[in-house]
């Protein structure tokens, strides 16, 4: 506007140099009359030629309305053809009638010949939005068209870069370059343009958002702000989707999105914001520590990596505090788990935790895997083993036979052999078994009673005594080893090592153990034996403790007088324990009794109703065979009858006396034998 008052001012200056003269424009010749509509600021350009030397020109101009402010400029060339807007154009003369006058007479004689422009311009049309103007003169006037004034400021450029104005003036273009204010006369219905975007380089410009192309229709005074601007990029990793995200281009705020990458202008001095946090619900979210706020004052190439998070509540079942490691913002962090904890957890990470946590002595906590993977916000249950460390003492046992010891560890069934100390974790609250019995060669075993009381949850020592047992038969014979006795003792009283005496009853398969056993006393068909030899006995396996009693074998042959056997003869044996047995002897006249126990022994023997006792010790006895005499026997009579036969009959053949003495000693021994 107020190069529109310089201008104004100027063409005041002029209205005083040519007079007003309307009476003598009334005495010119042929008039030519033109009437246009005009509004402020406008002006309609005419061209006038003088073709003749000396020849008048005489224009009057006039308007309905005192108010309206218009003036009339001429000036001395066809302007449309001489004009340079970078060199100042002014008129030779010029009127204004804002002073209450609705004309202007213009007249000059003596006009060098040419071709002159004529400009009405409305400085100020106050009657109303137009008025109408009218034109008499006494040369053609052409009409060559109609202008606006039009006024340009321009904000934010610097003298380094300003913008070039495009605009129409009496139907030629022009250009020229501003960086703040610009004004000049434009084409009516013409483009007037500025340019939207100064170019610095390839990342660096001053650019408006503002329209800055018009259609000239009236006077107007326009305003562009130019933003100095920086060609920025941001590069996204770690989001699966895009988020929503705004920047300051040309002075306004831009919605967009971005999830990869995005590139655009911004504003210099402005800063470009994203997110910290992204929360996508209470238990998912993406977070980056990388710098969200960045100031735009140069070109801009930024990376933001977002770490996809969990929210996770971890518990665990120990009664200690556990040492987890978590991955947060791609690090590494530790955490003290009591019972639960809740942690953003980076996606696609591990739950670090401890394989084994020892609470105390000889007590642990124990779990199959240390890494926990996270890939939800489900929770996380740790689920350690409580276990406990047991001692196992084995006595008894040899390297070569070791017992076998069955626990729980993790869940799982594990088996050990020891054969003297066993220590190892097992779970806690589950069984340990040992085995009871050890096989050995055949024959041979270990066994215990100790047993572990199930289900163990402490980590007690415990003995476990094995005894070394042997499998073995008692065999009982005679005292000579020769016979092994079918008829078996009633009762055995015997010594075992541990010093107590044991009666047994049973004599094979038995099981022993390990020692020296000494047998005392032997209950055999009512009397009581002490073995004669081996006594005492170290089991082996598959070895019998041979036990001979002092039973011996009797033989006994009976003779007669003369030293002939005596068969049939009844041998009636009276044993030391009161057993009598009575056997008769066998053609060769022997007769044998088995298995007689030691000692004073008697027996009588009878044949013919003769008998005869003897006596003797049992064992001296055994050592041979006993010859028994007796008085007479079958044989012995058929002997004596013979000799008496043939003695006789010789005595009675040759002495008569011995015939006599004969027959009376025949019937004295028929007599003695029948009584």
């Amino acid at each position: 506007m107020k190069n529109l008052i310089a201008f104004a001012l100027f063409l005041t200056i002029m209205l005083f140099i040519f007079p007003v003269v309307s009476p003598a424009f009334g005495q010119m010749g042929p008039l030519v009359t033109i009437s246009r509509p005009i509004q402020t600021w406008q002006a309609d350009w005419y061209t006038i030629e003088i073709t003749q030397l000396n020849q008048t020109m005489e224009v009057f101009f006039s308007h309905p309305a005192l108010i309206d402010d218009l003036g009339m400029l001429l000036y001395e060339n066809d302007i449309s053809e001489v004009y340079d807007p970078e060199e100042n154009f002014q008129p030779v003369a010029s009127g204004r009638n804002f002073w209450y006058s609705n004309s202007i007479l213009m007249a000059f004689q003596n006009v060098p010949p040419g071709i002159y422009t004529i400009s009405i311009l409305a400085f100020d049309v106050l009657s109303s939005a137009q008025t109408t103007y009218s034109l008499e003169s006494n040369i053609p006037l052409n009409y060559i068209g109609t202008t606006h004034f039009m006024e340009l400021d321009l904000d934010g450029l610097d003298q380094t870069y300003p913008a070039t104005v495009t605009w129409d003036f009496l139907g030629k273009s022009y250009t020229q370059e501003t960086n703040n204010q610009w004004f000049m006369w434009a084409d009516d219905s013409s483009t007037f343009k500025v340019d939207q975007t100064i170019s610095i380089d390839s990342s660096e410009r001053f650019h408006s958002a503002e329209e800055t192309q018009w259609t000239v229709v009236q006077y107007e005074t326009l305003e562009v702000s130019y933003f100095r601007q920086y060609y920025s990029s941001l590069s996204i990793i770690g989001l699966d989707s895009p988020i929503n995200f705004s920047f300051t281009s040309g002075g306004k705020v831009v919605q967009t999105e971005i999830q990869n990458s995005w590139s655009d202008w911004v504003d210099d001095g402005r800063s470009l914001v994203l997110p910290r946090i992204i929360e996508k619900s209470p238990s998912e979210r993406y977070i980056t520590t990388d710098n969200v706020i960045i100031k735009v004052d140069q070109p801009v190439d930024h990376l933001v990596g977002y770490n996809h998070q969990w929210l996770v509540s971890i518990i665990q079942n120990t009664n200690t505090n556990i040492p987890i490691s978590v991955s947060f913002l791609g690090n590494s962090e530790n955490h003290n788990l009591n019972d639960k904890l809740s942690l953003w957890i980076d996606d696609d990470s591990d739950i670090l935790i401890p394989l084994i946590i020892s609470s105390k002595p000889l007590h642990q906590w124990i779990i199959d895997s240390n890494s926990i993977p996270v890939d939800s916000p489900l929770a996380v249950e740790i689920n350690y083993n409580e276990q406990i460390k047991p001692t196992i003492v084995i006595h008894g046992l040899n390297s070569d036979h070791p017992t076998t010891i069955t626990y729980i560890s993790q869940g799982q069934t594990y088996t050990d052999t020891s054969s003297s100390v066993w220590s190892n974790w097992i779970d806690s609250v589950t069984p340990l078994n040992i085995e009871q019995q050890i096989l050995g060669k055949s024959g041979e075993k270990w066994t215990s009673d100790d047993k572990i009381i199930n289900p163990v949850d402490d980590p007690n020592v415990y003995h476990i005594n094995y005894v070394h047992e042997f499998l073995i038969s008692l065999l009982f014979t005679d005292a000579t080893q020769n016979t092994i006795l079918d008829d078996l003792p009633s009762t055995v009283e015997i010594i075992n090592p541990d010093g107590i005496v044991s009666s047994l009853t049973s004599y094979s398969n038995l099981w022993v153990s390990d020692g020296i056993y000494t047998m005392t006393n032997i209950d055999y068909q009512g009397l009581s034996f002490s073995p004669i030899s081996s006594r005492n006995f170290i089991p082996e396996a598959g070895k019998s403790w041979i036990v001979p009693l002092s039973l011996h074998d009797l033989s006994f042959t009976v003779r007669d007088q003369i030293g002939y056997s005596v068969s049939n003869a009844e041998v009636l044996l009276t044993m030391p324990n009161g057993l009598k047995v009575l056997k008769q002897t066998d053609d060769n006249g022997k007769v044998h009794f088995d298995l007689v126990p030691g000692g004073e022994y008697n027996l009588q023997v009878s044949h013919f109703g003769l008998s005869r006792t003897y006596s003797g010790n049992v064992a001296e006895a055994s050592v041979s065979t006993e010859s028994i005499d007796v008085l007479i026997s079958s044989s012995t009579i058929l002997l004596m009858l013979l000799l008496i036969i043939l003695t006789s009959s010789f005595l009675y053949l040759q002495y008569p006396d011995v015939r006599k003495s004969t027959k009376k000693n025949y019937k004295n021994l028929v007599k003695s034998l029948t009584r």
